[in-house]
């Protein structure tokens, strides 16, 4: 690609490759919440009686995230809808060659959903804080499992070479130079996006100033953490990470990339530091950071088009555009999306009135 992304490249593929990359970054976002959301619980759980000031901050998470869980999953169908049409042999081929571990994720992900659910009980809520620690953990466990296997499709995709080797030695794991630092990317853009989830959540109550610290400590911890992953992406990686980053398809996004880190970093340091967060102020943030996903997004899809040749994807592409199908998914996208917003006021309703564990909560 020689220009500026999506630009240069045949409508069919255009359009699939934009749809992708908004419904990927939309979807990152929710999950982004779940995974780290879920992780820093299990944090809070074994530290309960130390954390006083974040109570109310883990009892939002605690209602909030199985919610959360059953949107980024939805949210989710679209973009694997669409790596189907973009990119359908080596997706296909992954997802046969990794099998079991790549069907694991269905019960996985189950096991986590009801470990979020019975973290809301009150007979989970009357066991010691051993116990609860340990049902966190284990959903915390399912979501890393969740998100490690989708990083190592990805890459297996990627590596056509390593295909019959990896059929013929029945192999169940793939092993890259990559797939650590691009586990820690996504592990820190989703604490980041968890504090800004959580802040969004809590803008409106009254907050101590430890909790509004704790708040910007994971949004810099999060954010420090996936830039870390960036370089070290960049200098395990043999098939020019560096080079695509910064080259004419993805340059303005990556640029746009960094100053979004700097942008929401400064804003994070300027919170701690005075302790204070305004609604306005997390708008703005929760802003940047949506920027901040959306073009990451575009410079990690513009890496995986470096590895395919685009005229014959754009021959596949030209014909799953003509199957037809488009208003169907367009209508679908409106019911789908009307029926999130109004489960999301009926759930936070429900906890308006008290039930279960939220009760009191505003989110």
């Amino acid at each position: 690609m020689n220009s500026s992304f999506p630009l240069g490249l045949p409508a069919p593929t255009t359009i699939y490759l934009v749809l992708y990359v908004v419904t990927f970054a939309l979807h990152a976002l929710v999950i982004g919440y779940v995974l780290a959301g879920a992780g820093w619980l299990a944090v809070y759980s074994a530290r309960e009686s130390r954390w006083p000031h974040a109570k109310g901050a883990a009892d939002v998470v605690r209602d909030w995230l199985p919610f959360a869980l059953g949107v980024g999953i939805t949210a989710g169908v679209a973009p694997l809808l669409f790596i189907q049409i973009l990119y359908r042999e080596s997706f296909y081929t992954a997802n046969l060659l990794l099998f079991h571990r790549w069907m694991a994720i269905v019960p996985v992900l189950l096991v986590g959903f009801y470990m979020l659910y019975l973290q809301k009980s009150e007979a989970l809520s009357d066991r010691g804080p051993g116990v609860r620690t340990v049902v966190a953990l284990l959903a915390f466990a399912c979501f890393l499992f969740t998100g490690y296997a989708f990083v190592e499709n990805h890459l297996l995709a990627l590596d056509r070479d390593a295909w019959v080797a990896f059929y013929g030695d029945g192999q169940m794991f793939y092993a890259s130079s990559v797939a650590a630092p691009r586990f820690l990317i996504w592990c820190g853009g989703s604490l980041s996006t968890f504090a800004i989830g959580l802040a969004l959540q809590l803008r409106k109550r009254t907050l101590e100033p430890k909790t509004v610290r704790m708040i910007a400590v994971l949004g810099i911890i999060g954010l420090v953490a996936a830039t870390a992953g960036a370089g070290w992406l960049s200098a395990v990686s043999n098939t020019g990470a560096s080079e695509v980053a910064f080259g004419a398809a993805a340059m303005p996004y990556t640029v746009v990339a960094i100053a979004a880190v700097v942008f929401v970093l400064t804003s994070w340091t300027s919170v701690a530091v005075g302790a204070k967060l305004g609604s306005k102020h997390t708008l703005v943030i929760a802003g940047a950071q949506i920027v901040l996903v959306l073009a990451a997004s575009v410079v990690r899809e513009v890496w995986r088009l470096s590895h395919f040749d685009l005229e014959v994807l754009a021959v596949h592409h030209a014909r799953a555009a003509k199957s037809g199908g488009a208003v169907i998914f367009l209508v679908f996208v409106v019911i789908n999306v009307y029926v999130l917003f109004w489960c999301a006021r009926l759930t936070r309703a429900g906890l308006r009135q008290g039930s279960g564990r939220g009760k009191g909560i505003e989110s």
